[in-house]
């Protein structure tokens, strides 16, 4: 055998299992064993390797590829090994064209079920053949298996940018023209179940209209963004119906998710959400299930953050079950104060914080009370053109201020339509430390500053900006990019964008140490294999739960709007900012920037990113 065969072991086996108990001459045997090969290698799926052809004097035939060749010896690589043959048995050989060896790896490649694959191939062969019928067949197929696939897989535009790629690609390609018709078709189907989703809105069929959303989103999950109001407003109503019935934890469910489709639905649903989940979690204290009630409304505290009445709610719950401390740093929560230390006047400290959970409820409809809670003795203020800051340090305050009002000057011309003057205060509330900081915000403590704003009835209600004066980094990092979320915010009137464009365009703000810092971070990130896709990002509605994974999101945030700034500029950001707001990100970015196709905005983006130091 070994003048025969060099080969895999395994290839070995088979031949003698196969072989090894008939008896016959050698050149016979070598004849047959070939075969033998050459259909498991096709059985097994074995990887094409370029194919010469050398036709033996016995009549067999083998394709492999010619590594060396004397004029006794020929050695040929074969699937898994190699094989040696003798001149006097070979009649002649005949060398194969590229065009063949590739159209043959891509055929495996289909068999193999690796589409991506192949199709890569069979581009690289059409663009080498543009004429060739062959090439042409296998490569429509492709496109329409992959189109296919991606259908199934409820990915509408990702098959609408696989069959326009190819009809731009392949003209003449009957089958490619009958999937785009279908395509079209498909998409006008959508589009009536919108209409018809709205046209139940409009009847007050709203279960009706949660369906035909429900059902084009299946397929059209990009539509998200656009849809959004129109779900919340579903859920909202339905809730309002569940309300006015009395049933207090259905509507609250629907509320809630109301609240998940629009975040920035406007105060007129947060009161809603909170007035279901107070009557819900009464109804739970009369019965005594008290920590029913408790569960009830710390989940609406999520959504509607140190309001007054959740807060004060819990801590009668507390009381009622014995647990004074826990109620005492609920009551304390409610006036905006730490925890007295000693002994103290339970019953006063109740007293107040019922009037101040009462205050609340009674101004919420005329302007926001956080304002006079902290305009205490211990608190001063410094109003300039376009800010009020709070502060209990009259250095800080006054660096504050001055900081502010240049920044709003200086970074006023990067937003397209940003006001000469803010339409209200805004206000930078400036906490002596990390801890009272934390007690007002409930953030984490790798979150040193946040902002927040209120809209109702298309009025603004409030825009602050909450950090602490030990933060790090609270001039150059802190402070411009909250004032970056503000300025965004202020040019779109004050309407809901993608958290990645927010984060993105508020870190552009930043000075440009931290630029470089997230340059690194995202780079690193990539090569790990720890940054989320950008369809992920796209889609992210909610921050990511550690703060390693949080980095990495504001990293790649700031990256990639860094790229879309080189790409067009502060013009077309601004642009992408306005259009976003009624379609998906990616839907968006394509009309703005003309790109098409999440894979090709995932390649250029990583390009970008490996590319800049």
């Amino acid at each position: 055998m070994s003048e025969y065969f060099n080969i895999n072991p395994f290839c070995v086996l088979i031949l003698f299992a196969l072989t090894g108990a008939m008896p016959m001459k050698k050149a016979n045997f070598l004849g047959f064993s070939l075969f033998i090969f050459s259909f498991l290698s096709g059985f097994l799926g074995l990887p094409s390797i370029q194919a010469d052809i050398i036709f033996l004097k016995n009549g067999n035939k083998i394709r492999g590829e010619i590594l060396r060749q004397d004029n006794t010896w020929i050695t040929v690589k074969v699937p898994y090994g190699t094989l040696r043959i003798a001149q006097k048995n070979i009649q002649k050989i005949q060398k194969e064209e590229k065009k063949s060896f590739l159209l043959k790896q891509a055929k495996d490649l289909k068999r193999l079920f690796a589409l991506e694959a192949a199709l890569e191939k069979l581009k690289e062969l059409y663009q080498a053949n543009p004429n060739s019928a062959q090439v042409q067949k296998e490569l429509e197929d492709v496109y329409l298996k992959l189109a296919k696939d991606s259908l199934e897989k409820k990915r509408f535009y990702q098959a609408w940018a696989l069959v326009k790629e190819g009809t731009k690609l392949l003209p003449n390609g009957k089958e490619l023209a009958k999937e785009r018709e279908k395509l079209i078709q498909l998409y006008q189907t959508f589009e009536k179940m919108l209409e018809r989703g709205r046209e139940a809105c409009q009847k007050k069929e709203y279960r009706k209209a949660l369906d035909l959303y429900q059902r084009v989103l299946e397929f059209l999950p990009e539509r998200l963004n656009s849809i959004s109001p129109s779900l919340a407003y579903c859920h909202f109503q339905i809730g309002l119906s569940y309300y006015r019935k009395m049933l207090y934890e259905k509507a609250f469910q629907s509320f809630i998710q109301a609240l998940e489709f629009n975040p920035q639905g406007g105060s007129f649903l947060e009161i809603y959400m909170v007035s279901a989940a107070l009557h819900q979690a009464w109804q739970y204290f009369q019965k005594k299930e008290f920590q029913k009630g408790e569960k009830l409304l710390k989940k609406s505290l999520y959504y509607s953050p140190n309001n007054p009445k959740l807060l004060f709610y819990l801590g009668r719950s507390y009381v009622e079950r014995g647990k004074i401390e826990k109620a005492i740093q609920y009551y304390c929560k409610v006036l905006h104060i730490p925890v007295p230390k000693g002994r103290i006047n339970f019953q006063k400290l109740e007293e107040e914080a019922a009037k101040r959970a009462k205050l609340q409820m009674v101004s919420s409809q005329k302007e926001d009370a956080i304002a006079k809670i902290i305009q205490s003795k211990d608190w001063k203020t410094i109003k300039t053109k376009n800010f009020i800051i709070y502060h209990k340090n009259d250095y800080i305050g006054q660096k504050v201020a001055s900081l502010m009002e240049s920044s709003f000057q200086n970074i006023r011309p990067t937003f397209t339509n940003a006001p000469s003057q803010f339409v209200k205060l805004c206000e930078v509330h400036i906490y002596p430390t990390a801890k009272e900081y934390q007690k007002v915000s409930h953030l984490p403590e790798w979150n040193p500053g946040v902002t927040r704003y209120q809209k109702a009835g298309g009025r603004l209600l409030y825009h602050r900006i909450l950090t602490y004066q030990t933060a790090r980094g609270l001039y150059k990092t802190i402070l411009p990019h909250e004032l970056g979320h503000v300025m965004l915010l202020a040019s779109i009137n004050y309407n809901s964008i993608p958290r990645w464009l927010n984060e993105g365009w508020a870190t552009q703000m930043e000075y440009d140490y931290q630029k470089r810092y997230r340059q690194w971070k995202i780079k690193a990130a990539i090569a790990s294999g720890q940054a989320m896709s950008l369809e992920k990002m796209f889609q992210l509605r909610k921050y990511p739960k550690t703060s390693q994974e949080t980095s990495i999101f504001y990293a790649q945030a700031y990256s990639f709007v860094a790229f879309l700034l080189k790409m067009g500029g502060w013009n077309q950001l601004g642009k992408l900012a306005q259009t976003v707001r009624n379609q998906s990100s990616l839907k968006a970015l394509e009309t703005v920037y003309g790109i098409q196709g999440i894979k090709n905005w995932e390649r250029r983006w990583k390009e970008f990113v490996l590319q800049k130091k």
